[in-house]
């Protein structure tokens, strides 16, 4: 969660290439990912992270459209889609239901 807060307060974010943090961060792109203990490309990111303007500016710029993507109302959103869905393909069954009960009756008469 650190991760989004930051890249939403328009900080740069450099961190290891490990876990989930990948899903967040693309390299160059909305971050800097390093290998676990390799303290030279740590520094060599953070660096790079300070000095290079146009490279920070497109990092943020990016960086704050995937924080968006994970906002609260989007959150709430998502959520409200998959209980729609899933109340939809319920009552698909039970019509699909319904309708082979009637199927089954009219074979008996």
């Amino acid at each position: 969660m650190s991760i989004l807060e930051n890249m939403a307060m328009g900080n740069i974010i450099v961190s290891t290439n490990i876990g989930g943090i990948p899903k967040l961060i693309t390299d160059r792109i909305t971050g800097f990912l390093v290998e676990p203990s390799d303290p030279d490309q740590l520094a060599s990111a953070v660096i790079e992270g300070l000095t290079n303007i146009r490279l920070r500016e497109q990092i943020h710029s990016n960086a704050l459209t995937v924080a968006k993507g994970y906002s609260i109302q989007k959150t709430v959103d998502r959520i409200e889609e998959l209980y729609q869905v899933t109340l939809l393909q319920r009552d698909l069954r039970q019509v699909s239901g319904r309708r082979r009960t009637l199927v089954e009756e009219m074979r008996k008469e």
